[in-house]
């Protein structure tokens, strides 16, 4: 198999990663809705009291689905969609806004202009 198809193959891989972690922020999403909140939850969050049970899971329910997740599943996105093209296209736009307009003070050059 060429290079060309391994790096196809573990891109669609990724992709169906990224696809099951949905899911999973799906479930975990369902599962934070299932929990009762407490009348007093400002208290809790401002913290003027100690939290509860279902409000503590509730917050780490929240972090990992709102934040680690997504984080993830759209660094997997673009694993699995990132072509050589646009890898290409990104380097030549990076290159063109580093490089310096005008005389610097590198190389031969620089040495001249010290010497005057």
């Amino acid at each position: 198999m060429s290079d060309h198809g391994t790096v196809a193959k573990v891109q669609e891989a990724l992709g169906e990663m990224a696809y099951e972690l949905l899911i999973l922020q799906e479930q975990l999403v369902r599962l934070n809705r299932r929990l009762p909140v407490p009348p007093n939850l400002e208290a809790m969050l401002e913290d003027e009291v100690p939290p509860d049970l279902a409000t503590e899971v509730s917050g780490c329910i929240e972090c990992i689905a709102n934040d680690y997740l997504r984080e993830l599943i759209e660094m997997l996105e673009r694993a699995a969609s990132v072509t050589a093209r646009e890898l290409e296209r990104d380097f030549r736009e990076r290159q063109g806004r580093h490089r310096p307009r005008g005389p610097t003070l590198r190389g031969p050059r620089r040495q001249r202009l010290v010497r005057v």
